[in-house]
């Protein structure tokens, strides 16, 4: 599978989710998290990946949710969703239906943070099993 915003490889066990927009500090757009619950399916269905390990790229784990970039408005918009309870279906999918099924994932998960991890990245963290933070 191919990804935009994210690598994803397994490595000696583990399934490492990278976050890959170091340009906005690892800002998490919609496609951001569509693309690190794909790899999270991956993961769940792959026998040689038995802990699943996310990270960000360029120092910094997340700076949060995008809150405007180019790329991230047109993916958003592009989805569709009308104004009113498909616009709330869609916040509540990204920003609590996934963290959930991330936290109930059946395999362990770490979280290795480094530099900044600010508000989404936090609720992103805060959903694997264990988190490690580097002393920055």
């Amino acid at each position: 599978m191919e990804f935009q915003d994210i690598t994803y490889v397994v490595e000696g066990g583990v399934g490492v989710i990278t976050l890959n927009r170091p340009t906005y500090r690892n800002a998490q757009s919609y496609r951001m998290l569509d693309e690190i619950d794909a790899a999270f399916d991956l993961a769940r269905t792959d026998e040689a990946a038995r802990v699943v390990l996310i990270r960000g790229a360029g120092g910094v784990f997340s700076t949060g949710h995008d809150l405007g970039t180019a790329e991230g408005m047109a993916y958003r918009k592009a989805l569709g969703a009308k104004p009113g309870i498909q616009t709330y279906d869609q916040f509540k999918k990204y920003n609590l239906d996934l963290l959930l099924k991330w936290r109930n994932f059946p395999k362990p998960t770490l979280a290795l943070v480094e530099g900044y991890c600010i508000y989404a990245g936090w609720m992103l963290a805060a959903a694997m099993d264990v988190v490690f933070a580097a002393e920055d």
